[in-house]
């Protein structure tokens, strides 16, 4: 008996596909619960620069960023976002964030405040061909400005 293995790269709408180390997901450890404020009051205020340079001092740190929501990817298991955290003159500075469940209530286009914990990078292609790094974040609470 032959078997045939085929592998099939992870494509999300508009963003390209994950590289295959990069499809890291992060354990679910329980999460105590919180409100959003208690949540802010413990977070590190971590700028973007210094998460992309040196995610690596921020294992597993609890992080808060605002942003505006790119791109929305829904999985049967949680929904997973492209967010950019700075604005000057456009949106730019890309995070990607999960959440672990299916019906957020954030679409395209939302403005968010969000508390979470630093996953790393990932790193994926474009739809224009271009490798991509970006922060990876697991989300803790949010607020839809």
């Amino acid at each position: 008996m032959r078997v045939l293995l085929i592998l099939v790269p992870l494509v999300l709408s508009g963003c390209g596909a994950l590289r295959g180390a990069d499809l890291y997901h992060p354990p679910l450890t329980p999460v105590a619960e919180r409100t959003y404020d208690e949540w802010l009051e413990v977070s590190e205020d971590v700028s973007y620069d210094d998460l992309m340079r040196h995610w690596d001092r921020h294992p597993d740190a609890v992080v808060n960023y605002r942003g505006r929501i790119l791109e929305v990817f829904a999985t049967n298991d949680d929904t997973r976002f492209r967010l950019a955290v700075t604005y000057d003159e456009a949106w730019q500075d890309e995070i990607f964030l999960r959440l672990k469940q299916t019906e957020a209530g954030i679409s395209k286009g939302d403005v968010i405040s969000f508390v979470g914990r630093v996953n790393g990078l990932v790193t994926y292609q474009s739809v224009l061909g271009r490798e991509l790094t970006i922060p990876d974040i697991t989300i803790y609470s949010f607020q839809v400005e």
